[in-house]
């Protein structure tokens, strides 16, 4: 077993779960955070295991997800801030 082999097991028992109940419990902008934890852990395991078999060419894969990841923090992004400006427009009842 390669230390590539090690690091990608280590990522997966570790940080994949801690970013999965992130993104399963908590208010909206704690989510976002666990989706991007979890897309930087499974970047991180997809490099070490390209590194581990020794093929450069499934870097690639890792460039795809990284920037899948950032294009969907905007996005994400975006959806957040237009529910937090909706919640502000309630009308206020009259209780007078």
């Amino acid at each position: 077993m390669t230390i590539w082999l090690i690091a990608a097991l280590v990522v997966a028992v570790v940080g994949l779960p801690a970013a999965i109940y992130r993104v399963a419990t908590g208010t909206g902008p704690q989510r976002l955070v666990g989706l991007q934890f979890a897309g930087v852990a499974g970047l991180m395991i997809v490099i070490a295991l390209a590194l581990a078999v020794g093929q450069s060419s499934y870097l690639i894969v890792a460039v795809v997800l990284a920037l899948l990841s950032a294009t969907g923090l905007l996005v994400f992004t975006r959806l957040l801030a237009v529910d937090a400006h909706d919640a502000g427009d309630q009308p206020e009842s009259d209780h007078g």
